[in-house]
């Protein structure tokens, strides 16, 4: 009974701790330039959707591949506004781009009714609507034609998207002659269209 509990236990020998590797340092150094590599890759190569763009549009939102031929040349309107154009250096066509706010719960077929209701206002008649795509969304697209006053025909291709509770617009004008070479550059662009 005069034994102490404590001498009756086993003795464990406890190592002292091993001192830190030399290589640690160089392991973490070693680590986070890893990371910063890995961050700047991301940077560089990563989803960035206007990285091949050669027009990126501030004002609504998207950049496009310019058509080879043609040039960026914003188009101002007696009210005031701004929009995104591009024209043939040598051509009469044009394309306008704009984009406006829609009131919540717009979709795609409200707002191409509601820019073909302009355009009857403005005494023109669209042609059929055919579903499209743009930019991986849901889009539609139809074709005006038109004759000035001294017998010029002209046609005009309008495609609608929206997206996010904004409405697009893209409108091609180009003489009923021309109209086809100009609808192609017109795909090449819409092929290119990326949301920013």
């Amino acid at each position: 009974s005069d034994v102490c509990s404590s001498d009756l236990r086993p003795q464990i020998d406890v190592p002292p701790p091993a001192p830190p590797s030399r290589l640690r340092p160089f392991l973490v150094l070693g680590g986070l330039a890893v990371a910063a590599a890995a961050a700047v890759v991301w940077f560089v190569a990563g989803p960035n959707p206007c990285r091949d763009a050669t027009f990126r549009s501030d004002a609504f939102g998207y950049c496009v591949v310019v058509p080879d031929g043609w040039v960026e040349s914003p188009s101002r309107f007696g009210n005031g506004a701004v929009l995104d154009g591009f024209s043939p250096s040598d051509g009469s066509a044009s394309i306008l781009v704009e984009a406006v706010d829609l009131a919540d719960g717009t979709d795609v077929e409200a707002w191409a009714t509601r820019v073909r209701g302009r355009d009857g206002e403005a005494g023109l008649t669209p042609g059929e609507v055919f579903p499209t795509t743009l930019a991986g969304l849901p889009a539609r697209t139809w074709d005006i034609t038109s004759e000035s006053a001294d017998g010029t025909r002209f046609r005009t291709r309008e495609i609608v998207v929206v997206r996010d509770g904004i409405g697009w617009r893209i409108v091609l004008n180009e003489t009923q002659a021309g109209f086809e070479t100009a609808a192609a550059s017109l795909d090449d662009l819409l092929a290119s269209w990326r949301f920013a």
